[in-house]
C-alpha cells in the first residue's frame, strides 16, 4: 500500500458507472456541503463578534499570515 506523508493511501473501489452511484452521490451532497461549511468555520478564526470578544479579553489568536 503506497504512503503519503506517513499515512497509507487506500485506492477507491467505488464504481462511478454503477447505477446506484449517482443517486447516492446526490443524496449525500447536502450532508457533504454542510460538513465542508462546518469544517471551514472550525478552521477559521471565527466571526467578527467572536474575534472582538476574544481580542477584548487580551487572548492571543492562532497564527495566520494576517497575525504575523
Amino acid at each position: 500500500m503506497p504512503e503519503s506523508h506517513g499515512f497509507p493511501v487506500v485506492q477507491s473501489q467505488v464504481d462511478l458507472n454503477a447505477p446506484q452511484y449517482k443517486p447516492n452521490r446526490n443524496a449525500w451532497s447536502p450532508v457533504v456541503k454542510r460538513f465542508e461549511a462546518s469544517l471551514q468555520e472550525t478552521a477559521s478564526e471565527g466571526d467578527e463578534r467572536s474575534l472582538r470578544r476574544h481580542q477584548g479579553r487580551g487572548q492571543l489568536l492562532g497564527l495566520s499570515p494576517e497575525n504575523i
